[in-house]
């Protein structure tokens, strides 16, 4: 997924994702990570996960089905 938006951000924007932590929460040990994925300053999707690479794909699948570009 997140190749996926990258292409597509690439091709329709000229300019690639950025992923951002904008929250974490619980122990060290057991962390939950929210990640937003940004086009030129715009959010595309939201992904929450126990692995911020986790949380980046989930985002990156968010944003693929909001552009209609896969199923939900």
């Amino acid at each position: 997924a997140k190749n996926r938006f990258q292409e597509w951000a690439s091709r329709t924007h000229k300019q690639n994702p950025e992923y951002f932590v904008i929250h974490e929460s619980g122990s060290d040990h057991d962390k939950v990570f929210g990640v937003e994925v940004r086009v030129n300053g715009c959010v595309y999707g939201y992904g929450k996960a126990t692995k911020k690479k986790e949380a980046e794909k989930q985002a990156a699948n968010v944003a693929l089905q909001k552009l209609g570009l896969i199923d939900s």
